[in-house]
């Protein structure tokens, strides 16, 4: 599915409390941008969240087109609290890949 307005339709008719959208912040930015509207209309579907930068899938923190710091202060105050999927290749090692976490002000 490459639409997220089609997503919350089916999960709107399908009405389980168990089934929510995984919002994709990566492929949402090719998708159609505009994400903090985005992210504000679709918290209340929002049930996983997977990130990595544009336009080359590394670290959050890593040149690109995404303030993921933004990004995810928009997220927290939409509501959302559950976990966040790292779909990124490191730069360079695992461990200094996860860096930007802390430095962001986040622990593991």
């Amino acid at each position: 599915m490459n639409s997220y307005q089609r997503a919350v339709e089916v999960v709107k008719k399908i009405g389980s409390p168990n089934l929510k959208i995984m919002l994709d912040v990566f492929h949402l930015q090719h998708i159609q941008g505009n994400i903090t509207n985005t992210i504000k209309d679709l918290a209340k579907f929002i049930g996983h969240v997977q990130i990595a930068q544009v336009p080359n899938r590394h670290e959050p923190n890593h040149p690109g087109e995404l303030n993921y710091k933004y990004i995810l202060d928009v997220l927290e105050k939409e509501g959302y609290k559950d976990w966040i999927g790292l779909e990124y290749k490191p730069k360079t090692d695992t461990t200094s890949g996860l860096k930007w976490i802390q430095d962001m002000g986040y622990s593991l």
